[in-house]
């Protein structure tokens, strides 16, 4: 039914498993929404996405990213609400550093992932994330 489905996303992150050594190496984990978003960053040479299948992050999720012991990037899509952003981040800020990506440039459409755009916007928008600070 929908609603395991729905369950189990939340008991997970996607492509943890395929990622983890990178992630682990790199001192960093990229959070997206969509699976799609992740497959993406592999492509661009960025192997340490992962994605939580919604703009929410569960409790379950957050505990498994604080646990990997890296910087935290939210790169979730362009139209979730700031507020909502800086909600998650204060969230995971008291025990690792943590950042978020957001275009103030207009680079992304409204639905965008930050990785929708090609190679050069995801790894501008990447590099200028902001260092989350309460």
């Amino acid at each position: 039914s929908m609603l395991d489905t729905e369950y189990h996303k939340k008991q997970n992150l996607y492509a943890l498993n395929f990622n983890k050594e990178y992630i682990t190496q790199q001192g960093i984990v990229i959070v997206f929404e969509a699976e799609k978003s992740v497959v993406k960053a592999d492509m661009y040479g960025f192997p340490y996405g992962v994605s939580v299948g919604c703009h929410d992050i569960s409790s379950f999720q957050r505990k498994l990213l604080i646990s990997l012991e890296t910087e935290i990037v939210i790169a979730f899509d362009k139209d979730v609400d700031d507020e909502h952003i800086q909600d998650i981040c204060r969230s995971m800020s008291v025990y690792r550093s943590v950042s978020y990506i957001k275009d103030t440039w207009g680079l992304l459409d409204e639905k965008d992932s930050p990785v929708d755009k090609g190679y050069k916007i995801w790894q501008f928008l990447f590099k200028n994330r902001i260092k989350w600070r309460e």
